[in-house]
């Protein structure tokens, strides 16, 4: 298994912007993120589709996807960040951040 930890982080000017992130993964699995808080979670090795949106106004806006290849033992972290128009596709970055912590 790997590790992923995601991350939401909107534009500082939306301060309406109250929902979580929506996040589907390999058209499968859907996880809640929360502004404030990363979400831990753990993925089998492989490639693995990600799409991320959030409610606003009864829309799903910010849609942007990415994919990224999971090895096993490693950690990764992914960031959406929304753009300063609510309706514009997000950004993600995906990085990797080691192996996990040894407890």
């Amino acid at each position: 298994m790997g590790n992923v930890i995601l991350r939401f982080e909107k534009f500082p000017g939306q301060f309406l912007l109250r929902s979580d992130l929506d996040c589907v993964i390999d058209n499968a699995v859907r996880y809640t993120v929360p502004q404030k808080r990363p979400l831990e979670i753990d993925l089998p090795p492989g490639p693995h589709i990600m799409q991320m949106a959030y409610p606003y106004m009864g829309k799903m806006c910010g849609a942007a996807g990415a994919q990224i290849v999971v090895q096993p033992g490693m950690r990764y972290q992914v960031v959406y960040r929304s753009q300063v128009v609510v309706h514009a596709p997000g950004t993600i970055s995906i990085s990797v951040i080691g192996p996990p912590p040894r407890w």
